[in-house]
């Protein structure tokens, strides 16, 4: 969605989302950014209670590979049978449904020794859902990062 022309829509979108999945224990939500102290992006995922459930430094360059990496990291870090992932990245949904995703994210669904059935659902970039940019505050990303002690690629 466009942001400048479908701010309405946008809201709308957010404000059904927060209803659907409000205090729900089986929702992810995932985020990127970049990280100024690093070459290096940092992916979270974080759950519905607002708390970081797992995050990594992502040296890729591709945009959508670091989206994807984020999802792959809900799902591994999940020990529920059925989860939902909240991402703001189009083009990675797409790549999941198509099965069509990067080296990267593969990789770490396949050392996970059981994955969860994953519903991923796609939320307006920057439309303050609730959970939704909670991992990576401006101060968050520094802290983040620096406990990460392994880059995923």
């Amino acid at each position: 969605m466009y942001t400048k022309c479908n701010k309405g829509r946008r809201q709308a979108t957010t404000r059904y989302l927060s209803k659907k999945l409000a205090d729900n224990p089986d929702v992810y939500y995932t985020d990127v950014a970049r990280n100024p102290d690093r070459q290096a992006h940092v992916a979270v995922v974080v759950g519905s209670e607002g708390t970081a459930i797992s995050a990594a430094t992502v040296r890729s360059t591709d945009n959508r590979c670091r989206a994807e990496i984020a999802i792959a990291l809900a799902a591994t870090s999940s020990k529920k049978h059925t989860i939902t992932v909240i991402t703001d990245s189009q083009q990675a949904c797409r790549h999941y449904l198509s099965g069509r995703i990067s080296l990267h994210a593969l990789t770490l669904l396949q050392h996970a020794r059981t994955l969860p059935t994953i519903r991923i659902v796609l939320t307006t970039g920057h439309g303050f859902l609730p959970g939704n940019g909670v991992g990576i505050p401006n101060g968050g990303r520094r802290h983040t990062s620096n406990r990460l002690r392994q880059p995923l690629s």
